[in-house]
């Protein structure tokens, strides 16, 4: 049996780092490795990230871009809660605007 491990959070205050690449490549080349390490430790486990694809959308990019070869996966959740506590609600524009993002940075 093999458990996926899916860690969220990862942006919390730290959201610099996945605007700026310069500021961000250390720090993501220590994670990327540390993932690595993990899964080639551990024969019964893969890693994988979440993101919020409502709040973190750059961040989905960035992990994409620079993270997709050490996550066994890469998720993307529609932002839900967030979306539920805006004070303009859910409207199908914005439901549009998550799920084309989800889908851009999945395949």
């Amino acid at each position: 049996m093999k458990f996926e491990y899916v860690i969220s959070g990862l942006t919390m205050g730290i959201d610099d780092l996945y605007y700026n690449p310069k500021v961000a490549a250390p720090y993501i080349h220590h994670m990327n490795q540390k993932i690595i390490d993990m899964n080639e430790k551990y024969d019964n486990q893969n890693m994988s990230i979440l993101f919020n694809a409502h709040t973190e959308r750059t961040h989905g990019v960035t992990m994409n871009d620079t993270m997709n070869h050490s996550w066994h996966r890469i998720f993307a959740d529609s932002g839900g809660l967030q979306l539920a506590r805006m004070k303009s609600g859910i409207t199908d524009t914005v439901k549009d605007k998550i799920y084309h993002h989800q889908a851009s940075i999945l395949m």
